[in-house]
């Protein structure tokens, strides 16, 4: 019987399959799951901003990315830093 059942499944028949889900069902029937279910939710604004601050345009926050990917964070200067710092608070 076991050289028949080994001749099946080379052959692509496994007579043994309806075995595995049945204790694949009976392993999860009794196994914790856990169900974790994820909600996004966007979180309320709790910063204002300074209407004094003065408001910096996508042209020079571009020019200021450039600059940082040819010659690195530290080749900006002091109001550059403080641009982009601003501008990322927004």
């Amino acid at each position: 019987m076991g050289f028949v059942y080994i001749k099946q499944l080379q052959a692509g028949n496994n007579w043994g399959a309806w075995i595995t889900r049945v204790l694949d069902w009976c392993r999860r029937l009794f196994s914790a799951t856990r169900h974790v279910k994820v909600s996004y939710r966007k979180a309320p604004e709790t910063r204002k901003t300074n209407p004094r601050a003065p408001s910096i345009s996508q042209d020079e926050i571009d020019t200021i990315l450039d600059k940082i990917s040819d010659g690195g964070y530290d080749s900006l200067t002091k109001e550059e830093k403080e641009k982009l710092f601003n501008a990322s608070k927004k």
